[in-house]
This record gives structure tokens, C-alpha cells and sequence, in this order.
């Protein structure tokens, strides 16, 4: 933990809402019944312009995009190597993290009142924004994923290829279609001739359109048989 890290993006559902919490730059979009895509949350980067201001005005600085040369996110868990960078309003260094316990910092509550009392703000802050959403049932599904997915697929094209994926007949359900979108997720990957990122991700439907789909699928099997026996007699 001291010199890596990792963001975090969860979702809690309950009794039709949901709430978003999200620490870094992976990304969660909800997706509509009418094929629309909406972006929840907001990463936590050198292109979000908020949280750039935020990190310079606190004495931090970037060099190529990358926070202290080093880092693109700007929330996170981890990354305790900041702590070298960070100072306390008398612009005294920190004591290294393996003499914190000498000063009684031994859990959360004793760190986090140490840092207001000396003003002290994390670069990389692991303090996440929240998003709230009602009646999440109005959506078809919500899909979660590392920068490693967005960095190579932006929202709409993704949403796009979701729903071409869901239209075609051999998507039988959703674990078949989450393969599929993995292989489409590696094309895009292949293309830029990079190392490939960490690329998990989740994709949750909130009503069962497989069900639905072979259901129908079975009626026009039903009917066409029905109508070629017609056609014998």
C-alpha cells in the first residue's frame, strides 16, 4: 500500500434506489429501456478539471498528465508514497509512516483528526464522491468497470455495442453476453498495439430480458411450425 494503490467504485441497491460510491477512475453508467447511457459517476483524474484545481491549490503539481510524474488518478486508496509530498500548514514534513504509531496514529479516527487539526489534505484523497439514483428499476442495467475498459471505449460506443449484442440471436444470456463483451473490449485493446490495463468489470441487468427474449424466440419457432404444417396439408 505504500507505493501502490488501487480506486474503487461500488453500488448499493435498496428498496428501488441505489447509491454510488465511487474513488478514483473507474467509472459506473447506468443504462435506459430506450438505449440511452448515463454516466453516474466522475472520474477522479488530470481531466477532471476540479480535481486538478483541487490537488495544485493543495501544493501538488503535474508533469506530462501525470500527478508528480507519477500517478494519473487523484483519489484512491493507498499510494502512501504521497505522504513524503504532503506538509503541514507550518510546512513541517510528515513523520514516516513507520513512526506513526509512536504518535498515537494507529487507526483511522487518530489519523484523520491528526490531519484536520494540522490542516493537512491528501493528493491522492481516498475520500469518494457519492451519487444517489431513484427508482434504478427504470433501467435495463448499470455496467462497472476499471479505466483499463474506458480507456479504449468511451460510454456510448459501449452502450452502443451492449444492445447490438443483446439484438442478436446467439446472445442466449447474460453470461454469454459479458464474453462477448470482453473479446469486443481486447479488439479495441489489439488496435492500439499497448500493454493492456486491468480490464474487470461488472454488467448487471435489472430485469430479465433473456427470459423474455427466448420466450419469444420459442413463440416464433412455434408459429413457423405451425404455419409450414398448413402449408403440408
Amino acid at each position: 500500500y505504500q507505493k501502490s494503490g488501487t480506486t474503487i467504485c461500488c453500488l448499493l441497491i435498496k428498496d428501488g434506489n441505489a447509491w454510488c460510491a465511487n474513488c478514483g477512475d473507474s467509472r459506473l453508467i447506468l443504462s435506459g429501456l430506450d438505449f440511452s447511457n448515463e454516466n453516474v459517476s466522475q472520474d477522479h483524474n488530470s481531466k477532471n478539471l476540479f480535481e486538478k484545481a483541487r490537488v495544485i491549490v493543495q501544493g501538488g503539481w503535474y508533469e506530462n498528465r501525470y500527478l508528480f510524474g507519477k500517478i494519473n488518478t487523484t483519489r484512491g486508496l493507498g499510494d502512501l508514497w504521497q505522504i513524503k509530498k504532503i506538509k503541514t500548514k507550518e510546512l513541517c514534513k510528515l513523520p514516516p509512516i513507520e513512526k506513526w504509531s509512536d504518535y498515537g496514529l494507529n487507526d483511522y479516527t487518530s489519523i484523520n483528526n491528526f490531519f484536520k487539526l494540522n490542516e493537512i489534505n491528501w493528493f491522492i484523497s481516498p475520500i469518494p464522491q457519492v451519487y444517489s439514483i431513484r427508482n434504478i428499476e427504470k433501467y435495463l442495467f448499470f455496467f462497472l468497470a476499471t479505466d483499463g475498459v474506458w480507456s479504449v471505449v468511451n460510454t456510448e460506443k459501449l452502450n452502443s455495442e451492449i444492445y447490438n449484442l443483446i439484438l442478436e440471436n446467439d446472445c442466449i444470456d447474460s453470461d454469454n453476453l459479458k464474453l462477448n463483451i470482453f473479446r469486443k473490449i481486447i479488439d479495441s485493446w489489439d488496435k492500439t498495439n499497448k500493454n493492456i490495463d486491468n480490464i474487470t468489470f461488472i454488467c448487471k441487468f435489472f430485469h430479465d430480458i433473456f427470459r423474455i427474449k427466448t420466450k419469444e424466440k420459442n413463440k416464433h419457432k412455434k408459429e413457423n411450425k405451425n404455419k409450414n404444417k398448413n402449408k403440408n396439408k
